[in-house]
C-alpha cells in the first residue's frame, strides 16, 4: 500500500499572509505532499475578543489565501477542540496507517522545538519541514538539526529558501494604519477584512487602552488575587501571593505609597510562567514580541516578555506602565531599573517560600543589615549585586547564555556603589 505524504501547517493566521502562502508554496514544491491542512488555532485562553477577529473570520480568510492551491485543505479541527491545543495532540489525531505527516513550522519555533511539550513525540510522529535561508551564515538551523537528529532520532527537512520577513501583528498595524495591503495581504484576505472591519482597533497590546482604571484596595486586589488563578498552577500561585507579601514588606521600606501597585505587580508577575516554549512562541507571535537569540536557548526568561504583554490586555484595568515594567524586568533586570522595578525582583528572589541556598543567603542578608539598621540604599544595592552575581554564576556553570540585561543591570548597581563611595 502506497504511503500517504499528509503536510500540515498551523498557525494563528491572524491573519494569513503572503509570507504564510510563500512558505506553504515552498514546502509544496520540496515536500511534494498527497495533500496538505492548514490549521488555524483555536483562541487561547489568554486571548483577548478585543484582538478584532473571530474563529469564523480566520477560517474564511485562510480559504481565501489558501484554498485555491492545489491538495491543500483548510482544517476548523483545533478551532473546534475543547481546551488548549497543543502540536502533539493534534499529530495524534491525524496519526493514520499508511500516513507520514510532514510539519511545516517557522525558524524561530523549529529553534526551540526540544522544548515543546512532548518534544519526543512531536518528532517521532512527524517529519519537521522549515525554512533556513540558503546561506545559513550562523549555522543554527543546521546545528539544531543535527543535534534533534543525534537527540530524538529526529527527521528533519531544511528548505534552502529565503523566508517572506513578515508578521501579523506588522499586517493588523498596516490595516489600522489604513495602508496599501496589496504588498502583505492576498486579494481575497484582504477582502474579507474590509468587509467585515477586521483589525480596526487599537492592539490591546499596544499603548495602553483607555479603560478605567481600578483603586487599587484591598477588595481590587483581592479580585486580582482571584481573577490570576486560572493563569496559574497551584505551586505557582502559592509562589505568587509570597511574592506579593514580600513586595508589600520592601514596599514599607522602601516605597510605602506604592504599596497596592507593587502588590499588583507581584500578583501578574508570572501569569505566562506556565506556558512551555511552543505556547511562549506563538504568544510572541500574537503580540509581535521579538525572540532574541538568547531567548531561543533559553526559553524561562521569556515569561516576563509575555507576562508583561498578556497583563497590558487582560488586567487593563488593574495595570499601568510602572506595575507593566515590574513585571517585565522582573527576571532579568535592567539598566538603570527604577526603585520600584528593583522591589518586585527582589521580592520574587527572596520571598519566603524560596529554598535555593543563595536565596536563603540574600533574604538573610537583607533582613539582618536592615535590622541592624544599616543604610536602606546601600542595603539594596549590595542586595541587588549578589543576586546578579549568584544568577550569572549559575547560568555559566550550567552552560546557559546570560541575558545581556542582566549584565547591563549588574554593572548599573556596581556603578551606583561605586559613586555612593567617591569613587567615581
Amino acid at each position: 500500500m502506497k504511503t500517504e505524504r499528509l503536510g500540515l501547517f498551523g498557525g494563528t493566521f491572524a491573519p494569513p499572509h503572503r509570507g504564510h502562502v510563500r512558505a506553504l508554496e515552498a514546502f509544496l514544491r520540496v515536500v511534494r505532499p498527497d495533500r496538505t491542512l492548514v490549521m488555524p488555532t483555536g483562541i487561547p485562553p489568554h486571548k483577548s475578543k478585543a484582538e478584532g477577529d473571530t474563529p469564523e473570520a480566520r477560517l474564511a480568510m485562510c480559504r481565501a489565501a489558501f484554498g485555491a492551491i492545489p491538495g491543500v485543505e483548510i482544517s476548523d479541527y483545533e478551532i473546534n477542540k475543547d481546551g488548549p491545543s497543543y502540536t502533539v495532540e493534534t499529530l495524534r489525531y491525524l496519526e493514520a496507517p499508511g500516513r507520514e505527516i510532514f510539519l511545516l513550522c517557522g525558524s524561530d519555533m523549529f529553534l526551540t522545538l526540544d522544548r515543546w511539550y512532548q518534544a519526543a513525540e512531536i518528532f517521532r510522529r512527524a517529519i519537521i519541514v522549515t525554512l533556513a535561508r540558503e546561506a545559513d551564515p550562523d549555522g543554527r538551523m543546521r546545528t539544531a538539526k543535527e543535534k534533534y537528529e543525534a537527540d530524538f532520532g529526529a527527521r528533519v527537512i531544511l528548505i534552502g529558501e529565503e523566508p517572506f520577513e513578515l508578521s501579523s501583528t506588522e499586517v493588523r498595524r498596516a490595516i489600522r494604519a489604513g495602508e496599501d495591503l496589496s504588498p502583505c495581504l492576498p486579494d481575497g484576505v484582504a477582502e474579507i477584512i474590509r468587509r467585515e472591519k477586521l483589525y480596526q482597533e487599537a492592539e490591546p497590546n499596544g499603548p495602553m487602552e483607555k479603560q478605567e482604571k481600578r483603586t487599587l484596595d484591598e477588595a481590587a486586589l483581592g479580585e486580582l488575587s482571584e481573577r490570576v488563578k486560572p493563569y496559574l498552577t497551584p505551586k505557582r500561585y502559592a509562589h505568587t501571593k509570597s511574592v506579593e507579601r514580600e513586595a508589600a514588606s520592601l514596599g514599607a521600606l522602601y516605597l510605602p505609597e506604592k504599596i497596592p501597585s507593587l502588590r499588583a505587580s507581584a500578583l501578574l508577575h508570572d501569569i505566562t510562567k506556565k506556558e512551555d516554549a511552543e505556547k511562549q512562541l506563538q504568544i510572541c507571535r500574537e503580540f509581535g514580541i521579538i525572540a532574541e537569540d538568547t531567548d531561543l536557548l533559553s526559553p524561562a526568561v521569556f515569561h516576563a516578555k509575555t507576562g508583561a504583554a498578556v497583563a497590558a490586555r487582560d488586567f487593563a484595568d488593574f495595570t499601568d506602565e510602572e506595575i507593566l515594567s515590574g513585571i517585565r524586568w522582573h527576571t532579568t533586570g535592567r539598566a538603570d531599573m527604577t526603585l520600584f522595578e528593583c522591589l518586585v525582583y527582589l521580592a520574587d528572589y527572596i520571598e519566603e517560600t524560596r529554598t535555593f541556598d543563595d536565596c536563603v543567603a540574600l533574604r538573610n542578608e537583607f533582613y539582618t543589615r536592615i535590622g541592624a539598621g544599616e543604610d536602606r540604599e546601600e542595603v539594596l544595592v549590595d542586595v541587588m549585586i549578589r543576586s546578579f552575581d549568584f544568577t550569572i554564576a549559575q547560568l555559566l556553570e550550567a552552560g546557559q547564555p546570560v541575558a545581556a540585561e542582566s549584565v547591563a543591570a549588574r554593572n548599573g548597581f556596581l556603578i551606583r556603589k561605586a559613586r555612593r563611595q567617591g569613587r567615581l
